[in-house]
């Protein structure tokens, strides 16, 4: 499994929340700063939530998103 999408925030900047399967962590999403074309800026992750099937990590990779959207920050 792998999702990845850009997101712009309500004040304009961009994220990347991404979706996978890892190693240490089993299904995952992460979210990292980004620039308009989803290339991340930096790959310290500014939020993660971790699954138990893939079912449950496609919809958090949908929450993720919406929660993202709204977010309302000006510099990470």
């Amino acid at each position: 499994m792998k999702l990845t999408d850009t997101i712009k925030t309500k004040k304009g900047r961009f994220v990347v929340v991404d979706t996978c399967y890892t190693l240490d962590h089993g299904l995952e999403t992460m979210v990292f700063t980004s620039d308009e074309q989803g290339n991340v800026t930096s790959w310290t992750d500014l939020d993660a939530e971790t699954y138990s099937t893939p079912e449950e990590a496609e919809e958090g990779h949908r929450q993720m998103i919406e929660k993202w959207k709204e977010m309302e920050i000006d510099e990470y």
